[in-house]
């Protein structure tokens, strides 16, 4: 039943995704090609010029690696040949248009329909096999946005209507407000991105900075609008963004000890010192040692020093530690056996973790 409900919706969001832009495309290459009965020809096989990338994700192949064939399928070297079988099959039904017209405007559907959709999403591997990556992409978009979802499949069945109806003038007129409403919206989305970036880099001035920002929601409204995460080399950080505001969700830094998520950041005569406690990271869990009242034991507490670049991270000496902890706000206890874990699924917020975010 899961993998049903997984289905349906997939298919879903690959024709409205993929298919209904590749729809639209050939419709206006064809449109004028074709009587009115047969218009839905156009529109079917615009359709399956759009999704057939996708086919490996959506149904297992015997005897055939699915992850290489997904990516010869996105490769811009395989896309005439994929068009060009479509043009050979399509032109059983559409016999009276000229089959390089066809053909082109099969080529069209795949590249602006799957190949375009998915270098603004989580990109693919365009060049493979020369290039291996499967990430050539600007990753603005969700993959599943309704705000281009919904009116490409409103689109489909208003175009059928009006080319039967002769309404020349209202296909086009419905196809325009339809492209202006998506490219407004991936405009919006990449102005997002851009601006939220330049905040990141501002608001974190680290040297050697390496910053990921990634769609979380396709919500215009939503304050999850997208995800990031920033690594310095010592210093990681994690959060989520939206135009109105940042809010940093995690921090860890890496030192000698292993992974430590950061507690609290105390400045003593111009130095910076990190004090946190070690979490462990397993296939599953995320386990972090820390209870609901936030008391930690004083064992389980680590104390650095830094530099501001967080270029060094050196561990401090008991009698250091102890001056430290009395100008921290944090509470926490000796000799107090730590077996309260809270355990949350990777990528997903943890109770535990907003319990200890900066600031």
């Amino acid at each position: 039943m899961e993998y049903l409900t997984w289905f349906i919706l997939t298919v879903i969001s690959e024709v409205g995704y993929h298919g209904a832009v590749g729809a639209s495309v050939s419709y206006l290459f064809l449109r004028k090609k074709v009587t009115s009965h047969k218009v839905w020809f156009v529109l079917l096989f615009g359709i399956l010029a759009a999704v057939i990338s996708d086919i490996p994700v959506v149904v297992s192949i015997p005897l055939i690696n699915n992850v290489i064939l997904y990516e010869f399928m996105h490769s811009l070297f395989v896309a005439p040949i994929l068009s060009l079988g479509l043009a050979f099959a399509a032109r059983l039904f559409l016999n009276e248009i000229k089959f390089s017209l066809l053909w082109s405007s099969l080529f069209l559907s795949l590249m602006i329909g799957h190949f375009l959709m998915d270098f603004l999403d989580n990109g693919l591997p365009l060049f493979y096999p020369i290039i291996e990556s499967r990430e050539i992409g600007i990753n603005i978009l969700t993959g599943n946005d309704i705000l281009i979802i919904v009116p490409f499949l409103l689109l489909l069945p208003s175009l059928l209507f009006l080319h039967q109806d002769q309404r020349k003038q209202l296909e086009l007129i419905a196809i325009i407000l339809v492209i202006t409403l998506v490219t407004s919206y991936i405009g919006f989305r990449g102005y997002s991105k851009l601006q939220i970036y330049q905040e990141l880099v501002e608001e974190y001035p680290y040297s050697n900075v390496e910053i990921l920002l990634e769609p979380e929601s396709s919500n215009p409204l939503s304050d999850r609008q997208w995800t990031y995460s920033i690594n310095t080399g010592q210093l990681s950080i994690g959060g989520v963004a939206s135009l109105s505001k940042i809010v940093e969700l995690e921090r860890s830094f890496r030192t000698n000890k292993g992974p430590m998520l950061l507690l609290e950041q105390v400045i003593i005569k111009d130095e910076l010192y990190l004090i946190g406690t070690q979490y462990y990271f397993d296939s599953d869990y995320i386990n972090v040692t820390l209870n609901g009242e936030r008391e930690i034991a004083y064992e389980e507490l680590f104390i650095f020093q830094t530099h501001k670049q967080y270029l060094r991270v050196e561990q401090v000496d008991e009698d250091k530690k102890e001056e430290i902890l009395k100008e921290s706000s944090l509470k926490y206890t000796r000799n107090l056996s730590c077996n309260t874990l809270f355990q949350t699924h990777q990528g997903k917020e943890a109770e535990s973790v907003s319990l200890i975010r900066r600031g």
